[in-house]
């Protein structure tokens, strides 16, 4: 049987972890109660791009933007670039799985004469293709958690181009 000083010692020991353990509860709230007005915040700019998106749509016939036409070169061959996102970290359930899986698929699918690039933006992404053999022509792996015009700017002129 343990002796007095070996059960004072578990006590203390015990009241030591719940006193860590009420600590993560409260980061973890914190960071929870920062997450939900983020997401409320952006909640009316969603809904407001929708509606100027559909609104654009519903008055536009025909989008000539030769972006938006699917051209091939003249060998017959086909070059597509693929836009990945993912998130840097594993901290979002099966996402990043799902979206590395269905890539994958999608690459799988694609006939022999087209030429498919990948465009990485979150580490998750750029290593699930390098660990399958892909071509990942680049990758944005710092962007973080508030984006700017300058962090998005060296990818839409890469997807541009």
């Amino acid at each position: 049987m343990a002796g007095t000083k070996e059960i004072k010692r578990r006590i203390k020991s015990v009241k030591n972890t719940k006193k860590i353990t009420k600590a993560m509860e409260l980061v973890a709230a914190s960071k929870m109660k920062r997450a939900v007005n983020s997401t409320l915040a952006s909640r009316l700019y969603a809904e407001y791009s929708w509606n100027v998106l559909t609104s654009i749509s519903a008055n536009v016939e025909e989008i000539s933007s030769p972006l938006f036409v699917e051209r091939e070169r003249r060998d017959g061959w086909k070059n597509v670039l693929l836009i990945l996102i993912t998130s840097n970290r594993g901290l979002c359930g099966a996402y990043n799985a799902q979206v590395i899986k269905k890539t994958i698929s999608l690459l799988k699918e694609q006939n022999q004469k087209t030429n498919v690039d990948v465009l990485s933006i979150g580490k998750k992404g750029d290593v699930g293709m390098r660990r399958v053999g892909k071509n990942v022509i680049a990758s944005f792996n710092e962007l973080g958690d508030q984006v700017t015009l300058a962090n998005v700017l060296p990818i839409s002129k890469m997807v541009l181009d």
